[in-house]
């Protein structure tokens, strides 16, 4: 899919991730989808590792890397599809993998933010929508600050 025509908000995630990739640097996307963030890079070396597809298969328990593999390890939207108990293991697993810096991209889950999706997906299931992303969001509950 092109950038040109991905949802507002994803388009935004993915520029400002790659905004703070230098070209030289190799860079992991754990949990990434192929073709999303390789499209605001500038020929970086990027590697996705996704659970279903990617560049690498990965499984929710191992990502299976070396220490210092990458300069940079970046992950856009997974934090919150993890079970909270998890999240530290995943992050410390991040900053393993990285040589130099690890980027994440989450919502916040403020109480509004948090009204507001609980909102939408009642909205959506209405409609017949797949709100599986919603409803793992609202079953882990959001990162916090």
């Amino acid at each position: 899919m092109s950038k040109y025509i991905l949802p507002y908000d994803v388009f935004e995630r993915h520029r400002k991730v790659a905004s703070l990739i230098n070209l030289d640097e190799s860079v992991v996307d754990i949990g990434g989808e192929l073709n999303l963030l390789s499209q605001f890079l500038s020929g970086q070396k990027l590697t996705v590792a996704n659970l279903n597809t990617g560049d690498v298969i990965i499984t929710k328990d191992k990502i299976p890397f070396q220490n210092n593999s990458f300069d940079v390890v970046c992950s856009i939207d997974v934090l919150e599809h993890l079970p909270k108990n998890k999240r530290k293991q995943f992050v410390d697993r991040m900053i393993a993998i990285a040589k130099k810096k690890v980027i994440l991209s989450f919502p916040i889950g403020t109480s509004s933010h948090i009204k507001y999706e609980k909102k939408i997906a009642s909205w959506l299931k209405e409609k017949k929508e797949n709100v599986t992303y919603l409803d793992e969001h609202i079953k882990y509950g959001l990162p916090t600050e």
